[in-house]
C-alpha cells in the first residue's frame, strides 16, 4: 500500500511518511481526486468494474468517464 494512504497513528509512522500528501476525496468539490491507490510496482492497473449501458449503470458510466478524462 502506498505510504500516503497509510494511517499515521503514531509519531514514528508520521516521520516515516505515512499519510503524507494524502488527498481526502470528500474535501474536494466533486468528491473525487485523481490519485494512485496502487503500489508503484504495479504498472498495469486492474479494472474491477465496467458499468453497462442499462439503468443507473448508464448514468454511472457517464460519470466515471467524465472523471477519467480529468
Amino acid at each position: 500500500m502506498p505510504l500516503h494512504l497509510r494511517n499515521e497513528a503514531t509519531g514514528l509512522m508520521k516521520n516515516l511518511g505515512y499519510g503524507k500528501n494524502y488527498k481526502y476525496p470528500h474535501s474536494y468539490p466533486r468528491g473525487y481526486v485523481k490519485d494512485n491507490y496502487f503500489p508503484e510496482e504495479i504498472k498495469i492497473r486492474p479494472r474491477f468494474y465496467q458499468p453497462k449501458e442499462i439503468g443507473r449503470e448508464k448514468i454511472l458510466k457517464k460519470r466515471l468517464s467524465s472523471l477519467k478524462n480529468k
